[in-house]
């Protein structure tokens, strides 16, 4: 698979696939073709790497990087009227507060508006 970092911090983060809404943990072990003192990825970095399932959900294995990465996120502007759709979709399964870091967390992420629609749902779920 294709995809790129989402996050990363201290040897571990997030990497998303192209295509898709959830975001698949990776640790530093599992980056290839770099000596362990260089094992490190960076924000926005392209990277193939394949998905395995763990006893946690799915982990990225065989990570190789295929690109430098962005050097700051882009973050998402999200206007009242998309947030509080959003809120409405998340329903009462969290507080105002809770809603409100969520929706910011992902903006902050570079999550589209499109995208943190459908991880709403997904959570509403109880996927996410």
């Amino acid at each position: 698979m294709i995809g790129r970092v989402v996050a990363w911090r201290e040897g571990y983060g997030f990497i998303r696939a192209e295509g898709e809404f959830r975001d698949i943990w990776v640790h530093y072990s599992a980056i290839l073709g770099m000596p362990v003192s260089e094992r490190n990825l960076a924000y926005g970095q392209k990277v193939e790497f394949e998905m395995v399932r763990s006893c946690r959900g799915p982990q990225a294995a065989n990570v190789r990087v295929l690109s430098n990465g962005d050097p700051e996120p882009k973050r998402t502007r999200i206007n009242p009227d998309q947030r509080q759709s959003i809120e409405i979709i998340l329903g009462r399964g969290m507080d105002s507060r809770t809603k409100r870091e969520w929706v910011d967390r992902l903006a902050k992420q570079g999550y589209t508006y499109e995208e943190i629609i459908e991880r709403a749902k997904i959570n509403l779920m109880g996927e996410d």
